[in-house]
């Protein structure tokens, strides 16, 4: 299969301070031709490969320094992809599992800009990297293991480097040298969960479930020398209840979200570069939902 597409992007941005002014800034018009192209071979009824390239083409919505009350909008960024994988079922499609490998580059990706003092339309500024480098496989496992008991699973290891830097901004991402690992980007990500629904007369409708999720440590952005953000790892619950009266299926669910209430960060930034503030997760959280099918 073979695809091309024309984007057109014109992007236009206004700012506001604490006393009410509006000022707006300078407009931006940028196209491109995005090709995209995947090839699918099927050698057995359970095994497919697959291959495919994608261009990408897309806005920044921040805006960089230039001098005191004077910014300028930071070009769209472009992304290339090569990715290839492997596709099974088995037990007649009761199990399926996915294995790829994919290769992603982006170019003058936007990022947070360390100077605290540079003041873009009343916010922080931000700065264009070169490029960024992306690639690592993935792996994704789902299906009926035994009548009423099902599972899935995923994981994905990602090497995320700076792969080129932007000349113009030499003096900050020269802390950052070309194999810098890249910023905000846990390497190892992972997650595991199951349910079982009860196929006896005397439970039927019953559903019990529960699971993990996983993630490595990653670095902070932006200044050295660089923090890092522990790991971490949640455990998720679930039980839910379905019956039908007549056509109509009314069911019934409760989740609870990180059941041990794990204390942990999703990500961090500055506001000077001796103050740090951090993102923190989820505490422990329950959800129930009643729905109504007919």
């Amino acid at each position: 299969m073979w695809a091309s597409f024309y984007d057109s992007l014109h992007q236009k941005q206004s700012s506001q301070n604490y006393t009410g002014t509006v000022t707006s800034q300078d407009p931006t018009t940028q196209d491109a031709v995005t090709p995209r192209v995947g090839i699918l071979w099927q050698p057995q009824s359970w095994l497919s490969l697959y291959a495919n390239y994608v261009e990408g083409f897309g806005a920044n919505s921040g805006r960089a320094y230039v001098s005191p009350g004077i910014s300028k909008t930071i070009d769209p960024t472009s992304a290339t992809q090569y990715e290839g994988g492997v596709k099974t079922e088995f037990f007649d499609g009761r199990l399926r599992a996915t294995l790829a490998y994919y290769d992603l580059t982006k170019t003058n990706l936007a990022s947070t800009d360390p100077n605290v003092s540079h003041i873009c339309g009343g916010g922080p500024c931000q700065l264009a990297v070169g490029e960024v480098h992306n690639r690592g496989p993935e792996l994704d496992i789902q299906g009926e293991i035994l009548p009423g008991w099902s599972a899935i699973a995923t994981y994905s290891y990602t090497d995320t480097t700076i792969s080129k830097t932007n000349p113009e901004n030499e003096a900050f991402l020269g802390l950052y040298p070309v194999g810098t690992r890249y910023w905000g980007v846990p390497r190892n990500t992972a997650s595991l969960f199951s349910t079982y629904e009860f196929q006896s007369d005397t439970l039927k409708g019953f559903k019990l479930g529960g699971g993990v999720n996983l993630q490595s440590s990653q670095l902070t952005c932006c200044l050295a020398p660089q923090f890092t953000i522990p790991g971490y790892a949640t455990v998720d619950l679930l039980a839910a209840y379905s019956i039908k009266v007549g056509k109509t299926k009314v069911s019934a669910q409760l989740n609870v979200n990180n059941l041990l209430d794990k204390y942990y960060f999703t990500g961090a930034g500055f506001d000077s570069p001796s103050i740090m503030f951090p993102t923190f997760g989820q505490p422990r959280f329950f959800m129930g939902s009643i729905s109504i099918q007919y």
